[in-house]
Order: C-alpha cells, then structure tokens, then sequence
C-alpha cells in the first residue's frame, strides 16, 4: 500500500530549491520527498509522474529518488538524520531495503544527501537486486521516475535524470543534481 508521513517535518537548514528557500518536508515509500506543502496537506498519493518533462498537475517541489507504484518500503522503513555541523550539514534519507511488488525477493536501498549550502542533492544508490540476484529490469528503473520537479518563478519545472528507463545498471551509483548558478 502507500505510505506517507502524517505531518510536515521541520529541515535542520534552510535548502534552496529552484530559488525557493525550503524549510519543511514530507516523505513517502514511493522514494519521493516533497518539500513543504504540496499544495495543501496531506500529501498526494505517490509520485510525480515523468512523461512530457515532468507532471505540472502535481507540481509541488519534489526529489523523486525512485518513484515506482510497486514499491513498497521495507523492513526498516524510512530514516533520516543530518550529519555534521552548520555551515556545512547534511541532511539524509534512506529507504532501506525496499522492495518492488512486481520483483518479489528484491531488494533497493537509496538516499537522498541534501547539502547545505551548496544546495545539492545527491541520489545515492546502495543496492539494486531482483529476486534472481542480480540487477534485473524491476529494480533497475524500468518503471521508475527519477528527477526534481518545483516551481522556478512561478512556473512549473521538472530536470528529469530517468523516465521508465534502465538506468541503475550497477549499485553503486550516485546522480548528482546542482543549482543552476
């Protein structure tokens, strides 16, 4: 089923996100964290979708790290710590050992790294493994969306990195995405 948080959680820091400065976020299985409230709470079930560049009929401000309908959160859930100290923290979330309906005995473990600062964010891919042992198409990316999508100047944007495509072909594997300067 989906899973998502109950509630708004406050960011250790500030994180600029297409221009805007975030303070709050949201998580849920579907290896989506959306910043602030997408348009109103609770959050909307699952993830933006990545046809056409991007979804602007859910254009809240979100780093989808593996969105997949099939995915559901593991064993250890979700988790999230920040790491280090101002001016140069990180904040953190993994799914750990997620795995996907479609692929049973899978297995995916992803973070997000937000940095301070810099405003980067990090996808870091830990592990990708099929029920056969290896990295099969499920839990490669086949059906997955992998981007950042917000607003920038009050219109919609999406930078997208993967759209249904095989693109976690070996673990590890860490997609960076930088503002633009």
């Amino acid at each position: 089923g989906i899973w998502k948080s109950t509630n708004l959680i406050g960011l250790p820091f500030s994180f600029t996100f297409y221009g805007v400065a975030q303070t709050q976020f949201w998580l849920q299985n579907q290896g989506t964290l959306g910043f602030g409230p997408p348009g109103g709470f609770p959050p909307p079930q699952g993830y933006p979708d990545c046809t056409a560049g991007g979804d602007p009929s859910t254009a809240y401000p979100a780093a989808v790290v593996f969105g997949d309908y099939e995915l559901a959160t593991g064993l250890n859930g979700i988790c999230y710590a920040t790491l280090g100290s101002a001016p140069s923290q990180q904040f953190v979330a993994t799914w750990s050992q997620a795995t996907d309906s479609q692929d049973p005995g899978s297995t995916l473990t992803f973070s997000l790294v937000l940095t301070q600062t810099t405003n980067t964010l990090d996808f870091m891919y830990q592990t990708a493994t099929g029920a056969d042992g290896g990295t099969d198409s499920t839990v490669s990316g086949i059906t997955a969306t992998v981007g950042i999508q917000g607003l920038a100047g009050g219109k919609f944007a999406a930078t997208p990195y993967s759209c249904a495509a095989a693109f976690l072909k070996t673990t590890p594997l860490v997609v960076r995405f930088a503002p633009v300067q």
